[in-house]
């Protein structure tokens, strides 16, 4: 293998993006050929980076997704200038390039059946493809289409007038020709300049109408951590769903790779079922114990992919991502802010920093608790703090800071 080895290069609160494990060049034996014959060398597409959105960047339970993702949009432009490649034969005045191709997968966590978490990770993946492309057709429906709990309805008109600065208005209000006008505003405001084209910029060129090789949904099917057994059976007791929930949302996540500039593949040839497929075709390439390898679990300890390796069912998704940085685990923290009485603060606003950098910011739950996630440790953080406002009880007192 070559000395460049995989990493995480670029990280925020909602995602990470990183390089794989560059492959040392093929040793290609060829022999002498008459007139009419030729030397057929084929190669499986290569992925060079990868780029994740979390759990967090979608509005709960559905594929909607939140302004704040614009914050790895960026990474992902950063990413793909980064494995950007001159054109070959282009001046360089011409400031020709050709860009990695992209394929998405969506994923779920295992608190749903197969089937519903194949159509909502297939869902989520295609909400990051029309975001990206501008494809305010497919988010048209995602929103007249729900499935199942993946209901974009009222609450995303809301948040996608409020980012835009408008009067609020329900679903109702909104019909599909004034939602196609908010869409496309609001994929603008996330992305800014940032756009692909379906045709050029993903690995199945569009050339399949329902994004084969360019999005797919892994259902439940590629965990990154399984609970332990003493662990699950304290989340299955009632009152711990939210927990359980946060918990498992590392499992949650949209991870897209990025392919040696060039790629392309034919989608007829390409594994993965389409969006709109059931999990069959998922099943046809798991490894011979994958029900096992995505099922089993310690009595006292977690199982997490980037230290066992065996948590996928899917052996063409492993070996895809055999040395991605965005299927390892970035520490999540989290935080409750007190006041000087020791009394929680709900609605306290924070921000966090390390370095002169800020990791988090915002405002505390309904418990206090700020989260603070994609953190590489050990590290020191300024966590800092103030009482919320309109604060229910008349004390008066200073911003708090700690360190971590």
């Amino acid at each position: 293998m070559s000395d460049s080895a995989a990493h995480i290069e670029m990280s925020s609160e909602g995602g990470a993006a990183g390089d794989l494990t560059r492959p040392d060049a093929n040793l290609i034996l060829v022999g002498p050929a008459t007139d009419d014959q030729f030397n057929q060398i084929g190669f499986p597409p290569i992925p060079v980076a990868c780029w994740r959105v979390d759990d967090v960047r979608f509005d709960s339970g559905t594929s909607f997704l939140l302004p704040e993702v614009a914050a790895e949009i960026d990474l992902l432009a950063k990413l793909r200038e980064k494995h950007k490649r001159a054109l070959s034969g282009a001046a360089q005045s011409d400031n020709a390039s050709v860009y990695p191709p992209l394929s998405i997968f969506g994923h779920m966590d295992a608190a749903s059946g197969d089937e519903e978490n194949k159509q909502l990770s297939g869902r989520r993946a295609t909400a990051i493809y029309g975001l990206l492309t501008r494809n305010t057709d497919l988010w048209e429906q995602l929103f007249s289409q729900p499935v199942g709990a993946d209901k974009w309805g009222d609450n995303s008109i809301h948040i996608i007038t409020a980012a835009l600065g408008l009067s609020d208005q329900s679903s109702q209000q909104a019909d599909a020709q004034s939602r196609t006008k908010m869409f496309l505003a609001y994929m603008d405001k996330i992305c800014g300049e940032f756009k692909l084209d379906p045709t050029n910029d993903f690995l199945g060129r569009g050339s399949d109408a329902e994004g084969k090789a360019d999005r797919q949904g892994c259902s439940g099917f590629n965990p990154v951590m399984l609970f332990s057994q003493h662990e699950k059976h304290d989340f299955d007791a009632s009152g711990n769903e939210r927990r359980r929930s946060e918990e498992s949302a590392p499992n949650r996540r949209v991870v897209s790779l990025l392919f040696q500039p060039g790629s392309r593949v034919t989608p007829a040839l390409w594994p993965c079922p389409r969006v709109t497929e059931d999990g069959t075709g998922c099943k046809a390439r798991f490894w011979s114990d994958g029900e096992k390898r995505r099922t089993t679990l310690l009595p006292d300890e977690r199982r997490k992919f980037e230290t066992s390796r065996d948590t996928f069912a899917c052996r063409f998704y492993q070996r895809l991502n055999a040395s991605s940085p965005c299927e390892a685990g970035l520490a999540i923290f989290r935080i409750r802010l007190f006041d000087r009485f020791g009394r929680a603060l709900p609605g306290a606003p924070f921000k966090v920093t390390a370095g002169g950098v800020q990791l988090a910011a915002g405002k505390a739950d309904a418990n206090g608790d700020v989260i603070v996630r994609n953190v590489t440790v050990p590290l020191s953080c300024k966590v800092s703090w103030s009482r919320p406002p309109q604060e229910p009880f008349p004390i008066a007192y200073g911003d708090e800071t700690d360190e971590t």
